[in-house]
């Protein structure tokens, strides 16, 4: 686990938006909140994306769902989709407030 950080680390994407309008695109400090939780630095982790967690959930419930074809982790699934999207654009318009105000 210890090669597969710095080996992540250096070859995180660039973001376009930043790049090109010179502010945060929504999915910024994905990349940076991920090595974090690999790292084991959860408050980290969380104050740079704090929906990383509900959607990495999604994620493994949406192909648990897939492979298993279950009712309930259909359900499950929607509510971490929809947790994760509402948790995305709070932190964006919180991000982008405290940015330009």
């Amino acid at each position: 686990m210890n090669d597969i950080i710095p080996f992540l680390e250096s070859k995180m994407l660039p973001c376009t938006t930043k790049y090109w309008l010179g502010f945060d695109c929504p999915g910024c400090g994905i990349q940076r909140a991920f090595i974090a939780l690999l790292k084991g630095d959860l408050l980290v982790s969380l104050q740079l994306y704090p929906a990383l967690i509900p959607l990495l959930l999604f994620f493994s419930l949406l192909t648990s769902s897939l492979v298993f074809s279950n009712q309930r982790l259909l359900h499950l699934t929607q509510i971490t989709g929809n947790l994760s999207g509402i948790l995305v654009v709070i932190s964006y318009i919180y991000k982008v407030v405290t940015h330009f105000f």
